[in-house]
């Protein structure tokens, strides 16, 4: 164990301490932290790093910045003032920090993953059933004190893929996986688990239960139980109101199966599953809660008019809540359209506060707090504090990832720059994640990245509006205000036939030199209460975009 406080380095099982909390790195990262703490105040180069961490490969030096980013993100360092590694442009990095060696290790049963259950039987509409049941085990895990439980994202990002458990434990970062499947029989299931170790591939537990789709719930309790028993330590206290009927619990998980997956197709099913669950047990809170959820993302990623949904939306947050005041999602919800619909600020604090106390594990209420309220009101350093923590337990999240970046960009840090790149190779085939990284290129002056970014995300994407917009801004950059203009008048043309999202129109009459006509889009975008022009306007409170009356009808000046 290598110590340069706060932090300890265990070698042994590959993770990085702060005090008691096991903060998660990917391999490489680790590696190429370990290298430099091991000759902490030399030196070194980048072709000397590429050979010791890539012997057997070519890999462009690029590669490190990616890998650096992310041991400082989760050092909570600085590139301008650094406490712990130091750039030497064009030439390498010195990690700077005291090193000391011999610290105690820290047990490793304090890391869990959980992997969506196969389905075994012939039926795929049943998959969901396999998604619901983890993701509620995993909600159940976090009432263990003491216990990371990695979040659903990121473990169902091995879904379908044959992986060793180990590897799967080595990249997630934790010391234990749970992984079972299921076989549906009319009313009857089969679940069967298993609690590995990720140091040698034991069994630390194992368990079979044969029992009625109405005991699903049981299910999850006992292998909660069961598991806080093998780790020897005990669960905290009842979370969310369980529903009275089984059918409409199960009605829920498949909503909240297809919500998921962000498509149109996907979102009208959701609908039609959550509707089912209130219609079956009309006195269970989160269906109406996830009505509301799946028009946010209707209104975030399918472009959908917001003041369409949002009315209906808040009813059924309200109604949610009326149900289940204890209940963290309605809360998180809730709080994210008080920020982005009403502008109502304290009222969004006092959500995410709520939604907080309720669950203080959960990587997706400290994200939305840290993009919803933190950002637009500046608190940036808390913002990133906030948004580090939910990757530590969400590390392939694209949601977690790209607040990650626009609180950086806010913060108009160069590793921004970084993270960018990052974010396009985790997840290049997602238009909102190429959006971000391209607005970031083009703020630092990476024009040519800028537009191949956007470039390949229109290919697997064609047509997508804001990729668009922000691509006429990038050609008028390069002089090439022709196409520009016409991006511009082909966006223009889409939205005579109906709803354009005037975000993606305000990009593109901005690149093309009209900025009056850019602003007067931006306060319809607003005016209309797009979830994305809201950040991007929190994002931009230092440029152009300051000096208007936009921040005041938001509430934010």
């Amino acid at each position: 164990m290598t110590e340069f406080q706060p932090f300890r380095l265990d070698s042994e099982n590959q993770c990085l301490w702060r005090g008691g909390e096991r903060i998660t790195l990917t391999p490489k990262a680790f590696f190429l932290l370990k290298y430099l703490v091991d000759r902490a105040g030399r030196l070194v180069t980048h072709q000397e790093l590429l050979e010791s961490l890539w012997p057997d490969s070519f890999v462009q030096p690029d590669v490190l910045k990616t890998h650096v980013l992310d041991i400082r993100n989760a050092l909570g360092d600085d590139a301008k003032t650094p406490k712990f590694i130091e750039t030497q442009p064009r030439r390498g990095y010195r990690f700077i920090a005291t090193v000391q060696n011999g610290a105690a290790p820290e047990p490793r049963t304090a890391s869990i993953a959980v992997l969506p259950f196969a389905n075994l039987g012939n039926d795929r509409e049943k998959d969901y059933f396999g998604d619901g049941l983890a993701e509620d085990i995993i909600n159940e895990l976090t009432k263990i004190p003491g216990l990371r439980v990695i979040a659903r994202t990121s473990a169902f990002a091995f879904k379908g893929r044959v992986q060793d458990i180990r590897r799967i434990a080595e990249v997630l970062g934790v010391a234990n996986v749970l992984e079972g499947s299921f076989r549906n029989s009319g009313d009857h299931v089969r679940v069967t688990a298993q609690l590995i170790a990720a140091s040698d591939g034991s069994h630390i537990w194992s368990g079979r239960y044969d029992k009625d789709l109405s005991d699903v719930l049981t299910i999850q309790d006992e292998i909660a139980q069961a598991i806080a028993t093998a780790l020897e330590t005990q669960l905290r206290g009842p979370g969310e109101r369980r529903p009275a009927s089984a059918e409409a619990y199960q009605a829920y998980m498949e909503g909240r199966y297809y919500v998921q997956h962000v498509t149109a197709p996907s979102i009208a099913r959701a609908l039609e599953c959550y509707q089912r669950a209130i219609h079956l047990d009309p006195g269970y809170a989160l269906p109406h809660s996830g009505l509301a959820l799946q028009a946010y993302y209707q209104m975030l990623y399918l472009a959908t008019r917001p003041r369409e949904l949002a009315p209906a939306a808040l009813s059924s947050l309200g109604r949610a809540l009326q149900l289940d005041s204890g209940s963290a999602q309605s809360h998180v919800v809730r709080g994210v359209f008080s920020a982005f619909y009403e502008f109502n600020w304290d009222e969004a604090e006092e959500h995410f506060t709520k939604a907080l106390e309720m669950d203080p594990a959960s990587p997706m209420v400290r994200m939305g707090r840290a993009l919803w309220f933190l950002l637009p009101t500046q608190r940036l350093e808390q913002a990133l504090d906030e948004v580090k923590r939910s990757v530590g337990w969400d590390p392939l999240s694209p949601a977690i990832r790209a607040a990650e970046l626009w609180i950086l960009y806010a913060m108009q840090q160069q590793e921004a720059v970084d993270q960018a790149r990052s974010l396009t190779k985790l997840f290049p085939g997602l238009p909102i994640c190429r959006f971000a990284a391209a607005i970031t290129l083009l703020h630092f002056g990476l024009i040519e990245e800028a537009v191949t970014t956007l470039e390949e995300g229109l290919q697997v994407v064609p047509n997508d509006m804001f990729l668009l917009g922000v691509l006429a801004m990038a050609r008028a950059r390069q002089g090439r205000v022709e196409v520009a203009q016409q991006i511009r008048d082909g966006l223009e043309k889409r939205a005579e036939a109906g709803y354009l999202p005037f975000l993606s129109r305000a990009y593109a009459w901005e690149a093309c030199g009209e900025a009056n006509s850019a602003l007067a889009l931006l306060e319809q975008a607003i005016e209309e209460r797009e979830p994305l022009a809201v950040i991007a306007v929190a994002a931009r409170r230092l440029d152009v975009w300051s000096g208007c009356s936009i921040l005041r009808k938001m509430n934010l000046k």
